[in-house]
């Protein structure tokens, strides 16, 4: 589980009270009071957080593990559970296939508000078993215009690069599908933080 303990204490350091927090971020009250809980909100309003403060996420959110209730009495957390937590990431899934991976995350808890590819085989198996999937081709998808998410995935081609296959990399015209995949993480997800701050978080 997580704590927003931190962004509370930078707060007071910078002599900064809620509703200047909130109005200098722009998040509404609800959202506010979501993280007074210590509930899950979007990765946007993190990084907006982050950009107003000036700090890193490591230091507004804090990884507090499993607690018993005893402990989550001491420290005012709201617990949810994984999966509810889960249950909120908006998901973009590209070239779903028949829908191995998104069943799985679906199964998960995952929320997958879009799906993608142009195999008809699959496209049929992905409907029948799971719903709705787009047939468009991927590199004519305007990512601007995709719902938006906190998590994307996707198995783009891997023949070319595979011992199995022609080994042509990206003089395969399916070598270089990885980078529609790049594009929409760059809108959907990239967008949210600054390129510094991605850096920080994942090293």
């Amino acid at each position: 589980m997580f704590s927003y303990n931190g962004l509370w204490k930078l707060l007071i350091d910078k002599g900064i009270n809620k509703t200047q927090f909130r109005d200098m971020v722009g998040i509404t009250n609800q959202s506010l009071s979501r993280l007074g809980k210590n509930q899950n909100v979007s990765l946007e309003i993190i990084g907006r957080i982050c950009e107003a403060l000036n700090c890193k996420v490591e230091d507004i959110i804090e990884y507090i593990g499993d607690l018993d209730s005893e402990n989550r009495e001491e420290k005012g957390v709201t617990i949810k559970s994984d999966r509810e937590l889960r249950m909120s990431l908006k998901t973009i899934s590209l070239f779903s296939g028949a829908g191995g991976l998104d069943l799985g995350l679906i199964n998960s808890g995952y929320n997958i508000v879009f799906a993608n590819d142009i195999l008809k085989p699959a496209i049929e198996n992905y409907r029948h078993n799971i719903g709705e999937i787009s047939d468009q081709d991927i590199t004519t998808i305007d990512e601007k215009k995709l719902p938006d998410a906190d998590v994307v995935v996707g198995g783009f081609p891997c023949q070319p690069f595979s011992n199995a296959g022609n080994r042509l990399g990206t003089d395969d015209d399916r070598g270089n599908l990885y980078l529609d995949i790049l594009r929409v993480i760059k809108e959907k997800i990239l967008k949210l933080l600054s390129w510094r701050m991605f850096v920080d978080f994942f090293q």
